[in-house]
């Protein structure tokens, strides 16, 4: 026997079966976190690509597509009213209420128009929510999504705390 050879038998015979299996599981450690890291390398490669490719689409200016609508389209010239009821009958459908509101009209420069600034607040779930805006936005086309605030207590409640602002264009009363 060789030098080397019996150097190994006199190892395995101080550290045993039990230093055996350390050491083939330390092996398999090392095997098993090369192989994920590689996998983990790749992935992370990629998902930099991803992030470049929509930072550079991010920094590309917007082309907003403008639709006109003709003003005479705009049911501009009924007063406020028959909106504001409109979007109560919208909440009430919704399972919620507009119980209070804020509601300041502007004129509008240059124009025959008046913008009204509303602020609502109210609570509602968020499918509530969505199903309402979605309904008041094609219901009343002069009426735009200005500002919307969400806050909730706890992240397990469903009930949201609800803020909308909205501006409803409507003709100037003469």
């Amino acid at each position: 026997m060789n030098r080397l050879g019996w150097q190994l038998v006199m190892l395995a015979r101080r550290i045993g079966r039990s230093g055996f299996l350390a050491i083939a599981l330390l092996l398999a450690a090392v095997l098993l976190h090369l192989g994920q890291t590689r996998v983990i390398e790749a992935r992370t490669t990629d998902l930099e690509r991803q992030v470049s490719e929509l930072r550079a689409a991010a920094a590309r200016p917007a082309v907003a597509e403008a639709t006109e609508v003709p003003l005479s389209r705009l049911p501009a010239l009924q007063p406020v009213a028959p909106a504001l009821a409109e979007l109560e009958r919208l909440a009430r459908a919704h399972g919620f209420e507009l119980v209070r509101g804020q509601y300041l009209a502007s004129p509008i420069a240059d124009s025959d128009l008046m913008r009204w600034r509303l602020v609502l607040p109210f609570t509602a779930d968020y499918p509530a929510l969505h199903a309402f805006l979605s309904a008041a936005l094609a219901r009343l086309p002069n009426l735009a999504l200005d500002e919307l605030k969400i806050k909730r207590e706890k992240i397990e409640d469903t009930a949201l705390d609800i803020e909308l602002r909205l501006s409803l264009i409507v003709g100037a009363a003469p």
